[in-house]
């Protein structure tokens, strides 16, 4: 004999099916009301990435180019005519190249800020950029030559013939060195010696046992009290399963009268 008797298994068959019959479409609401929801609340998130990259590229072609070597402006720019134009002297020695957050500007349009950080201090720009699908594939262009960007005061400092050790000191050296120690040691907490939690990514697992500042040196003025922005290069020992020395260029900026770290490349 089976576990339930005939009686019962029809009494299971015809409550199973009134069950469903309320079930089934309450389900098909609710799917209903999830996909229009989806649908009224606008496309996914942008990415963002992308477009930022571009303007990396796009504001350091920019950089380089001259009215004699324009190189591939027009690549990034495509409406405008580099022999139509009087480009402004090169800034000496780039270091890195950094987009920050796009903005919307109306419908395919943004408008990405660019911190650019030289041997004489930072700089700041901003660009406007237009966004379009061609044949599956977004495509980005320059609506016009990047602009000086007012979100950051600049270092007027010359900058001096050789690269300047700074103090131990000095606030900037102090504040590369902070940073570069508790970065390169796994520290979870090194947001404090930075002006974003993105500046610098964080290690899989702690890198070195122990890190030494050797060396901070300023191309331009060395800088001391916390104002604007400068540049710094830094010599790191470190420490791990093999003892080497590496080297770092930092971007320095003033917040609330103190130095902290805003950019970070290999030097």
């Amino acid at each position: 004999m089976g576990l339930f008797s005939w009686w019962e298994r029809h009494r299971i068959r015809a409550v199973t099916s009134k069950v469903m019959s309320v079930v089934v479409p309450f389900c098909a609401v609710v799917g209903f009301l999830l996909a229009a929801g989806a649908a009224c609340s606008g496309s996914a998130p942008h990415d963002d990435e992308p477009l930022k990259n571009f303007s990396a590229q796009a504001t350091a072609t920019f950089l380089r180019a001259t009215n004699d070597d324009p190189g591939r402006l027009s690549d990034y720019f495509p409406s405008i005519d580099p022999a139509a134009i009087d480009l402004p002297p090169r800034p000496e020695g780039v270091l890195s190249v950094r987009p920050g957050q796009p903005e919307p500007r109306g419908a395919g349009v943004w408008m990405v800020p660019v911190s650019v950080a030289t041997s004489n201090g930072g700089e700041a720009w901003q660009l406007l950029v237009s966004e379009r699908v061609d044949g599956g594939q977004i495509r980005f262009a320059g609506l016009q030559l990047p602009s000086p960007w007012p979100g950051e005061s600049l270092d007027t400092d010359i900058p001096a013939k050789n690269p300047q050790d700074l103090k131990d000191d000095n606030p900037a050296r102090k504040a590369a060195a902070d940073f570069l120690t508790a970065w390169m040691t796994g520290d979870k907490d090194v947001g404090r010696y930075t002006t974003s939690g993105d500046v610098a990514p964080e290690w899989p697992q702690r890198p070195y046992t122990s890190v030494d500042v050797v060396a901070v040196r300023a191309a331009g003025t060395p800088p001391g009290e916390a104002k604007g922005s400068a540049t710094v290069t830094a010599d790191v020992i470190v420490s791990g399963r093999h003892d080497r020395q590496v080297s770092y260029r930092l971007q320095l900026k003033a917040v609330n009268g103190q130095w902290m770290v805003a950019a970070i490349n290999p030097a």
